[in-house]
């Protein structure tokens, strides 16, 4: 069993009903609205925003991916006119007095910082871990639909702190209660658990079933570790690294990461790049046959008199033997 961690509740008089809507089933974004709406915003330093994302599991923003350059742009065209006319979400920072860690509003943090402004407006809340992850998360979705991953992440994160268990157990967690529902296994021992009726609170919230999450969204850890990490390391945007895991051969794929994150490579490019490996990529049939006609015309041919070309061959016998297991 694994040992669970003990949530410290920050929860102020002001903030318990903000709270109690962020871990209410089914809530609207509408009654989010309505809540947020009693917190009053204030403006503070910029530099007491902190993005150290203590509250969740991966210590990571919600969104993977930031486009500095679509950031700045924005900043310049819209904010550097109009100001921050949406105050961020921040939380008394837990290891700064004073200071602020940021709940929401990632991009318009970076906007403020491109542009050198001395304060934004923010709206600050006492939330506990829990809370405060559900904030940022109802948020952020609100916004903008969510890519795949990040929706796994986000959901991942979500059930490791309503559970108190890390994210390996949360996975395990699900994969036995698929288990349990296809009658894979003889006695049941998960499904009633008090910990798949959390799974299922936090699944009737979002309003899919934790089988269609498991089917659709966890299959998306089988992609190669290297295209993860790319992904969540804010390095590529998810529809590129996409096109990349397409390439199977792990080395030119890692080439081709490594290229299109160094020279920003458009998705266009991306594909076209693959093409091309594609078209230089012998297939089965080729090879068989060429090493058929490399057996025959070395027959025919004097190599085999030579001591030097047989101890030649011996070693590229032994690589082939050795690719063969």
């Amino acid at each position: 069993m694994v040992e669970r961690r003990n949530v410290k509740a920050a929860l102020t008089a002001d903030d318990e009903g903000l709270a109690f809507v962020f871990g209410a089933k089914r809530t609207s974004a509408k009654d989010i609205e309505v809540a947020v709406a009693q917190i009053a915003p204030k403006t503070i330093s910029t530099q007491l925003v902190h993005t150290s994302f203590t509250f969740a599991p991966n210590k990571q923003p919600y969104r993977h991916f930031y486009d500095q350059s679509q950031i700045e742009a924005w900043a310049k065209g819209e904010i550097a006119k109009n100001g921050i006319r949406s105050a961020l979400w921040v939380r008394p920072h837990p290891e700064k007095s004073e200071e602020y860690e940021l709940i929401a509003g990632m991009r318009r943090l970076m906007a403020a910082k491109a542009l050198d402004l001395p304060e934004v407006p923010v709206r600050i809340f006492e939330l506990d871990d829990a809370s405060a992850y559900q904030a940022m998360r109802a948020e952020n979705r609100d916004r903008e639909e969510p890519t795949p991953l990040e929706d796994l992440d986000g959901t991942l994160n979500l059930l490791a702190i309503r559970l108190e268990i890390p994210i390996s157990s949360v996975i395990s967690l699900l994969y036995r209660m698929d288990n349990e529902a296809r009658g894979k296994v003889s006695k049941q021992t998960v499904l009633d658990s008090p910990d798949a009726k959390i799974v299922e609170e936090v699944f009737a919230d979002s309003g899919v079933s934790w089988q269609s999450f498991l089917s659709s969204r966890l299959r998306l850890l089988k992609l190669p570790p290297e295209i993860l990490n790319a992904i969540r390391e804010s390095k590529m945007q998810y529809t590129k690294a996409l096109e990349v895991a397409k390439v199977k051969d792990s080395e030119l794929r890692q080439m081709l990461l490594d290229e299109a994150i160094s020279q920003s490579l458009s998705t266009v490019d991306i594909k076209a790049r693959i093409q091309k490996l594609k078209a230089n990529e012998p297939d089965q049939v080729t090879v068989i046959s060429r090493l058929e006609n490399a057996v025959k015309l070395l027959r025919k041919s004097k190599a085999l008199e030579e001591p030097r070309c047989i101890r030649q061959l011996e070693k590229i016998i032994e690589q082939m033997e050795k690719l063969a297991r």
